[in-house]
């Protein structure tokens, strides 16, 4: 019995994030009676989950951070403001690190899977059918 798992973005993202650590073995299981497939736009989406991933949320915090840093510059008198002013410095340059090694996983596995999983490529045809489909559902 040939068995097919289909996988789209989420899994992708799931993994460059961090939050899956099982895919070298769903990768292992491919075989003549087991393979993977994924819509082939899914890739590129994965890029563009990333860059919103990297942008959405660092935005909001860097703001805030940045502020709360030039308060902490300001005070001259404090010796807890200099021990907290240095770890939000190191916290900035951790993010920073984390965010790198998200892409990293993102583009090692995009590379991987490329070669691993069955692309399922999106026709006009099926693009299509599946408006139709939306609307009249």
């Amino acid at each position: 019995m040939d068995v097919i798992v289909y996988v789209e973005t989420n899994f992708l993202m799931s993994v460059a994030m961090g939050r899956e650590g099982r895919e070298q073995d769903l990768l292992a299981a491919v075989s003549a009676s087991v393979r993977i497939a994924i819509p082939s736009s899914c890739y590129m989406e994965s890029f563009s989950a990333f860059e919103d991933e990297q942008k959405t949320p660092k935005l909001v915090s860097e703001q805030k951070l940045d502020k709360q840093i030039v308060q902490l510059r300001r005070d001259t008198t404090s010796a807890n403001a200099g021990t907290l002013l240095s770890r939000l410095e190191e916290s900035r340059i951790a993010n920073d690190q984390l965010l790198n090694d998200v892409q990293a996983r993102l583009f090692q596995l995009v590379d991987r899977a490329a070669g691993i999983l069955e692309s399922i490529p999106e026709t006009p045809a099926i693009i299509q059918r599946a408006v139709t489909a939306m609307f009249h559902s």
